[in-house]
């Protein structure tokens, strides 16, 4: 009967060494398996990151372009109410205007600060065209530098169509780097 307790031992004893060591290697595969999906975890918050930031500058980019189309759009129909005299009319226009702009000039891309200057000196000019607009109603007399107005819109409209043509051009070519 010692024999048989001592092979029963003997035999837990293995098992017991078989189960540690099975013990281990599962421990060390779980080990690496956490590893991995920590691994795979950080490798897909990176990649979100980078998709959240792509979507970020995409939306900037677009929006800069709805806003760069919007001044044109304001500014053509600014020069077409300084054609017929419609002053009256033009007043509204002009702070819309102002506040595209300066939305424009807070997004241009790093690398094409002369339009960023350009914009910068728009806005006090539109500022000033609404004052003398404003004025000339107000005291019910005519404006006679219209010529000039229209002069002044026209360069700030060719401004943003080159931005608006750069963008366009480089948002595929170059990849701007645009401000979020």
């Amino acid at each position: 009967m010692d024999v048989w307790l001592d092979w029963t031992s003997l035999a837990v004893g293995i098992g017991g060494l078989i189960a540690g060591i099975l013990g281990l290697r599962f421990a060390f595969l779980a080990n690496q398996s956490a590893q991995l999906a920590k691994r795979a975890a950080t490798s897909a918050e990176e990649a979100a990151n980078s998709a959240r930031t792509e979507a970020q500058r995409a939306l900037t980019r677009d929006l800069s372009l709805v806003d760069i189309e919007r001044a044109i759009a304001s500014i053509s129909r600014l020069k077409e109410l300084h054609r017929r005299g419609n002053w009256e009319a033009a007043v509204p226009l002009y702070p819309d205007l102002r506040r595209t702009l300066s939305d424009i000039r807070v997004s241009i891309p790093t690398n094409l600060d002369q339009f960023r200057d350009a914009i910068n000196d728009a806005v006090p000019q539109v500022t000033l065209m609404e004052d003398q607009v404003s004025r000339a109603l107000h005291e019910s007399t005519e404006l006679e530098n219209a010529p000039e107005l229209s002069e002044i819109l026209n360069g700030i409209q060719q401004d943003l169509e080159t931005l608006q043509q750069l963008v366009l051009s480089r948002m595929s070519t170059e990849g701007i780097k645009w401000r979020t």
